[in-house]
C-alpha cells in the first residue's frame, strides 16, 4: 500500500530547493481516462542567486491557480533506491495542468510551489517563499497555465486573436505609446481608431481575460520576474508573453471604443490585466507602497499576509523597505511592521495616500491605527497624482513604544465647512449622458465660486483643474500624450455647462478621455469647501469640521478627524486646489513658474521639477527657495547636463561628503520653516 511521500528537510544554509521531474504520458482522447501522474523529486543547491558564472539547474517554473482543495488527486512519487511506493496529493486544477503539460515521450523538469514546498513545514514555507523571486527569475522558462480548453468561451480562438494583435504592434512602456511593427497594419497602433473586430471575435478574448489566473495575487511576481521565454498556455494553445502584453495594451486603449455593454462587466478585470502587463515592463521602478495601493484588495489570495509578501521582489531596488516573509506573525502585525519600516527607511509619508476610511467594510471589527493601510480592502479612490504639497520635506516622525501613535509635524491649513458627494455618473451612450452633465454641474454649483478664486485664478480655471485633478499632458516634461492638455479639458467643461455646445462635446475623439479623467478624479470622493475659501475633492467620509493638513514628507494634503487633545485619525488624502505645489508652506510660485514632472532617463521615471513657461526652461530647484541660504555645511550639486538633476550634499568638518539626497531639501525641516514664519505643529495620529 502506498504511503504519503515523506518530505526530507531542506538545508537553508545550502540554499536548497526541490525540483520535480514530470514523467511522460500521452494526452487522453475523448472519453478516455488520463494515465496516472508520475513524478520524482530531486533536491538541489540553488546557490547564490546573484553570483555570476555559477551553473544553474535547468527547469521551468509553473504559474497557475491552486483551485479548491476538496477531492485531491494523487500523483505517484518515484524514489531512487526505494521499493516502497509513495504519493503526494494535489488539487484537481494542478492535476489537469500536469496532464496537459507532460510530454508524450520526454520527462519535464518543473518547479511547482504546491509540490516542491512542504506546505506543512512552516519554517520551510517561510524560507522558500523568500526564494520564490529567484526561482521564477532564474527559471529557463515560466509557464503560465490558464486552464484547459473550453468550447464555451472559445479559448483557442481567443489566443489566436491575441497572437495576431500582439504581432501587429510594439509598445514603448516608458512613454506608453504603441507603433506598428514592420509588417503590422498601422491602424492597430492608432489609439483613435476603434478595434475593427466584431463582437464574435472580441467576446472570446474578454472571456479568457476573465479566467481565474488573472485574478491571483502571486501572478504579479511570477510573470513579472520571468524572462522573455515566458509563455501563457490555455489547453493546447499558447502565446508568448511579449505578444500577450502587446495585445493587452492595444485592448486597453481601444476596447473603450467598443459597445459599452460588451465591456462594462469586464472593465475591472481588464484594468487588472493592464496593470499586470505594465508591471512586467516597468519592473523594479515603482515603490512598494504604490504597487500595494494598485493591487490592494483587488487580486485574490488565500492569506492576506501574502498581499505584502507577494510584492516584495518586484519593486524598485532603492525602495529598501523589504520585510521578510514570516507567517508566524498576524496580518495586523505584518501590515503595521511594514508601515513603520516604510516611514523610517523612506523618510516620507507616501504610505498615507493608501489610508482611507471605509465605514462599511468587513474589517472594522479588527481595526488598526488609521496611519496603517489595510491592504485587505480595495482602495476606492484613484491616487492624487503629480503633486508636491509639502515640497521636498522629510517625515519628522516619532512612534510610541506600542506602535499605536504616530507623531508628525505639519501645518493645519484649513477647516472643512461644507461637503457633498461628487455624484458624477458614467455613461454608456449619448442618451444617458445627461447624468454626467448634471453631476458635473452640481459640483460647480456646490462650490459656488465667484469670478475669482482665493488664489486669484478665475473660477472656470479652478473648476477645470479641480475636476481633472490638475493632471494634464503639460504637467509632464516631455508631454505625456495619454493625458489631455488643459485647453481641451477647459473647452470640454464649457460644453458640459447649460449653455454649452453639446454637439461639439460629442463630435470629438477626446470626449472619452475627458469623461474618464473626471470619473477617475471624482470617484469615491466628495466636493468640499473650507472656511478659508478653498475648494477640492476629499474622501467620501469627510465631514464638516475635519481639518485639511499639510504633513511634512507627504506629497498630498490629508484630511484629519480631530479626537481632541491633539489626537487625530486619518480620513484620507485630498485634492485642495491652490496648495498642491507646496504653496501652503512656501507661498505661490513666482509668475510664470509651474511644477512639472520631468522624465529621468537613469531612473526611468518622473521626478519633480519647475518650468518657466515664459522661456520653457526647466530646473530642479524650487524657485521659491533660491533666496534662502542652505544651513551650514550644506550645498547643492546641479548636473551640468541636466538642470533638473540636483542633489543636496551635507559635508563633514573636513569638507568630505557626509550625506547626499535628492528627495529632501534641508531648508524644509520644521525648524527652518519656523524660522521663516511657518506655523509648524505636532499631530498625534491614532
Amino acid at each position: 500500500m502506498a504511503q504519503r511521500y515523506p518530505y526530507l528537510p531542506l538545508e537553508a544554509s545550502e540554499h536548497q530547493i526541490r525540483l520535480l521531474t514530470l514523467f511522460p504520458g500521452e494526452f487522453p482522447s475523448i472519453n478516455e481516462v488520463a494515465s496516472p501522474i508520475e513524478i520524482e523529486f530531486q533536491t538541489i543547491s540553488f546557490g547564490d542567486a546573484n553570483s555570476q558564472g555559477v551553473p544553474r539547474p535547468k527547469y521551468e517554473a509553473l504559474s497557475y491557480t491552486w483551485g479548491v482543495e476538496r477531492s485531491p488527486v494523487p500523483a505517484m512519487v518515484k524514489s531512487q533506491g526505494c521499493s516502497k511506493q509513495s504519493f503526494v496529493e494535489m488539487t484537481q486544477n494542478l492535476a489537469t495542468a500536469l496532464v496537459y503539460l507532460r510530454h508524450n515521450s520526454e520527462p519535464r523538469v518543473l518547479w511547482i510551489d504546491a509540490l516542491c514546498i512542504n506546505q506543512e513545514d512552516m519554517e520551510e514555507r517561510n524560507s522558500q517563499v523568500a526564494r520564490m523571486a529567484d526561482i521564477f527569475r532564474l527559471a529557463d522558462r515560466v509557464v503560465v497555465w490558464l486552464g484547459p480548453e473550453s468550447e464555451e468561451d472559445r479559448s483557442a480562438e481567443a489566443l489566436s486573436t491575441l497572437r495576431f494583435i500582439g504581432s501587429q504592434i510594439e509598445v514603448d512602456w516608458d512613454t506608453y505609446q504603441m507603433r506598428a511593427t514592420n509588417q503590422g497594419d498601422p491602424t492597430w497602433a492608432d489609439k483613435g481608431i476603434p478595434m475593427h473586430l466584431d463582437k464574435n471575435v472580441i467576446s472570446p478574448v474578454l472571456m479568457v481575460f476573465n479566467r481565474p489566473w488573472f485574478g491571483r495575487l502571486w501572478i504579479q511576481q511570477e510573470i513579472a520576474l520571468a524572462n522573455d521565454n515566458a509563455v501563457l498556455i490555455c489547453g493546447h494553445e499558447s502565446i508568448r508573453r511579449i505578444q500577450f502584453t502587446n495585445a493587452v495594451y492595444c485592448f486597453w486603449n481601444k476596447v473603450k471604443k467598443l459597445d459599452q455593454d460588451l465591456t462594462e462587466m469586464f472593465q475591472e478585470r481588464l484594468e487588472l490585466i493592464y496593470e499586470m502587463a505594465a508591471s512586467i515592463h516597468t519592473l523594479n521602478r515603482g515603490s512598494l507602497s504604490n504597487t500595494l495601493r494598485k493591487q490592494a484588495g483587488k487580486l485574490k489570495c488565500s492569506d492576506p499576509r501574502d498581499r505584502m509578501f507577494a510584492m516584495l521582489s518586484i519593486t524598485n531596488p532603492w525602495d529598501k523597505v523589504n520585510i521578510e516573509a514570516d507567517y508566524s506573525k498576524t496580518t495586523e502585525e505584518v501590515y503595521r511592521q511594514f508601515a513603520v519600516k516604510h516611514i523610517v527607511v523612506r523618510n516620507n509619508l507616501d504610505l498615507l495616500s493608501a489610508c482611507e476610511v471605509q465605514t462599511d467594510h468587513e474589517f472594522l471589527h479588527d481595526p488598526m491605527p488609521s496611519w496603517v493601510p489595510d491592504w485587505r480592502r480595495p482602495i476606492v479612490t484613484d491616487q492624487v497624482k503629480a503633486t508636491l504639497a509639502s515640497g521636498r520635506s522629510a517625515a519628522a516622525a516619532q512612534f510610541d513604544c506600542r506602535l499605536e501613535t504616530l507623531t508628525l509635524s505639519g501645518v493645519k491649513f484649513a477647516t472643512v465647512t461644507q461637503v457633498e458627494p461628487a455624484s458624477i455618473r458614467s455613461y454608456s451612450n449619448r442618451k444617458n449622458m445627461d447624468d454626467f452633465f448634471k453631476g458635473v454641474q452640481k459640483c460647480i454649483q456646490f462650490w459656488g465660486l465667484s469670478e475669482l478664486y482665493v488664489t486669484g485664478e478665475n473660477s472656470h480655471d479652478t473648476h477645470v483643474r479641480t475636476l481633472c485633478g490638475n493632471s494634464f499632458s503639460e504637467s509632464y516634461n516631455p508631454l505625456v500624450p495619454n493625458f489631455l492638455n488643459y485647453e481641451i479639458c477647459s473647452s470640454k467643461l464649457n460644453q458640459c455647462l447649460p449653455k454649452g455646445d453639446i454637439g461639439k462635446f460629442f463630435g470629438s475623439s477626446s470626449t472619452s478621455k475627458f469623461v474618464n479623467r473626471i470619473m477617475l478624479t471624482c470617484h469615491g470622493r466628495s466636493c468640499f469647501s473650507t472656511a478659508e475659501g478653498y475648494i477640492g475633492l476629499a474622501p467620501a467620509e469627510t465631514k464638516c469640521g475635519d481639518i485639511i493638513c499639510i504633513l511634512l514628507g507627504c506629497d498630498v494634503p490629508v484630511v484629519l478627524l480631530s479626537h481632541g487633545e491633539e489626537r487625530y485619525s486619518i480620513v484620507g488624502e485630498c485634492y485642495c486646489h491652490g496648495i498642491m505645489d507646496g504653496s501652503a508652506l512656501l507661498g505661490p510660485l513666482p509668475e510664470g513658474f509651474e511644477l512639472v514632472w520631468s522624465f529621468d532617463q537613469e531612473l526611468r521615471g518622473y521626478i519633480e521639477a519647475y518650468i518657466d513657461r515664459r522661456n520653457g526652461k526647466v530646473q530642479g530647484e524650487d524657485p521659491r527657495l533660491a533666496e534662502h541660504p542652505l544651513p551650514p555645511r550644506w550645498r547643492i550639486d546641479i548636473s551640468d547636463e541636466d538642470n533638473t538633476d540636483i542633489n543636496f550634499v551635507q559635508e563633514n568638518d573636513d569638507g568630505t561628503e557626509k550625506e547626499r539626497t535628492a528627495q529632501v531639501d534641508p531648508r524644509m525641516t520644521p525648524d527652518e520653516l519656523r524660522k521663516r514664519g511657518v506655523n509648524v505643529v505636532k499631530f498625534n495620529l491614532i
